[in-house]
C-alpha cells in the first residue's frame, strides 16, 4: 500500500511540475522575444542565410507584416522586377521567436 501511495504522489508531483513549467513558458520566460519588424527581419534573414546561402539572398528585398490575432510575424521575400523564380518566406512567433514555417514561394 505504501508503494502505491508513493507512486501516486510522484505522478501528482510530475503533473504539477509540468503545469508550473507550462505556465512559466507561456507567460514570462520570453516576453515578446521578437517585439518589432527589425528583429523579425533579422531572425528570418539569419535562417534564410543558413538554408539558402548569402549569395542567393543578395538581390531580394523583404516585406515584414504582423498578424495581431495570431501573434506571428510574416517575412516575405520580394524579387526584383523582371526576375523569374521565387523568394523565401517565414512565419515567426512573436512570443518566443520560434520559426513556425519557412518555405520558398514562387
Amino acid at each position: 500500500m505504501k508503494n502505491k501511495s508513493f507512486i501516486l504522489y510522484c505522478i501528482i508531483a510530475i503533473l504539477l511540475a509540468g503545469n508550473v513549467f507550462q505556465f512559466c513558458w507561456n507567460s514570462s520566460l520570453f516576453p515578446d522575444a521578437v517585439p518589432d519588424e527589425e528583429t523579425a527581419l533579422k531572425r528570418a534573414e539569419d535562417v534564410f542565410v543558413v538554408v539558402y546561402g548569402e549569395e542567393a539572398l543578395s538581390d531580394i528585398s523583404f516585406t515584414v507584416a504582423y498578424d495581431e490575432s495570431k501573434k506571428v510575424w510574416f517575412v516575405i521575400g520580394n524579387l526584383p522586377p523582371g526576375t523569374v523564380g521565387g523568394a523565401p518566406e517565414a512565419a515567426i512567433r512573436k512570443r518566443d521567436g520560434m520559426i513556425l514555417s519557412i518555405f520558398h514561394g514562387y
